[in-house]
């Protein structure tokens, strides 16, 4: 080997057997400290994307939470059967220009005042004189000195007059128990009798006011009060047929009974019968009864004669002896048919 071969050789650094060389190393150096750093920026970032994820499922646990506990709990039903809802009923309109309808029929008031007489004194005059017990047959003797029952005047005068002021007061059931006792005092008398009859029917005693009214036609069988109050308690009962022909009855007697002739006329009405209705209403209007004229007046109205009609409710408007009652259902119709 030359000099300058030795020479040069020993210049160049020397490398241990199995060395990296320095290039390499140095290269690898590089790339590994990229590499770390990378990873490092995609560790953060994996972290970052945890965090928000847990953030976001705590956010929406905590929001099941509070719509579980702020929405209300509907209650389950009992049952298993599904509530149909009830349809509401049908509104009925009335038509405006219909007549109003007949009104009920009337217990007879009291007009007549119940006269007290000697039932007694009567019962001796015109009964026969006994004749002399026999000697054979002395059991016939208690049968000659039978005595009529004595009358108290006094005490029938007093219980009827505690019952008129019960009538007034509206106190039928006290009205009753004093026309009883009165009877009571005075026992046969069917004018008494008749007001016991009238107090049973202002408490829907029916049947016990017939039964009197049959007692009270067996001693006076024309006495037209006494069909009147019989009359109305057929019809409470239902046989209206019969109640018509208590009043038919009553009117042919007395035609110009006022109370017979109105109930009559009512229960013509109510049977539909109107004609006849009219033609009694015309005779009981005729005898200056306004309720006839009222009748009247609703029965042309369900003809549909409103002219006629308003006339006769504005004529009971002048009348004297119509009431505020009348007076004030004839006002009703005329505001009515005056639309």
């Amino acid at each position: 080997m030359s000099i300058l071969a030795k020479l040069l050789k020993k210049n160049e650094p020397t490398q241990a057997k199995g060395d990296i060389p320095p290039g390499v190393v140095q290269a690898v150096s590089s790339s590994a400290g990229k590499g770390a750093a990378e990873r490092g920026a995609e560790r953060r970032k994996f972290l970052l994307l945890g965090g928000l994820a847990a953030v976001l499922v705590a956010g929406g646990a905590l929001l099941v939470l509070y719509l579980k506990l702020n929405t209300p709990v509907r209650p389950m039903p009992r049952s298993e059967t599904t509530a149909v809802p009830v349809p509401p009923a049908p509104v009925v309109q009335r038509q405006v220009s219909s007549a109003p309808p007949a009104p009920a029929l009337e217990v007879v008031p009291h007009q007549e005042k119940v006269r007290l007489t000697t039932y007694a004194t009567t019962v001796k005059r015109s009964a026969p004189a006994a004749p002399a017990p026999r000697p054979a047959a002395p059991a016939a003797e208690p049968q000659a000195e039978k005595k009529a029952v004595p009358r108290d005047q006094t005490t029938a005068g007093a219980y009827l007059f505690a019952a008129r002021n019960a009538e007034v007061r509206g106190d039928y059931l006290q009205a009753l128990r004093s026309y009883q006792k009165a009877l009571e005092a005075d026992p046969g008398n069917y004018r008494i009798m008749n007001n016991v009859a009238s107090a049973m029917l202002h408490l829907g005693m029916y049947r016990e006011a017939l039964v009197m009214v049959q007692q009270i036609l067996a001693i006076k069988p024309e006495y037209v009060s006494a069909m009147v109050n019989g009359g109305i308690a057929q019809y409470r009962l239902g046989l209206l047929s019969e109640a018509r022909q208590w009043f038919e009855r009553a009117t042919a007697i007395d035609p110009s009974h006022r109370e017979a002739l109105y109930n009559l006329a009512l229960s013509q009405e109510k049977a539909g019968s109107l004609d006849s209705a009219l033609e009694s209403y015309r005779r009981l209007s005729g005898g200056g009864d306004p309720r006839g004229t009222l009748g009247m007046a609703r029965i042309l109205e369900w003809r549909q004669e409103k002219v006629e009609a308003l006339r006769l409710y504005r004529d009971i408007l002048v009348l004297p002896d119509a009431g505020n009652q009348i007076r004030e259902a004839a006002r009703e119709r005329i505001r009515v048919l005056d639309r």
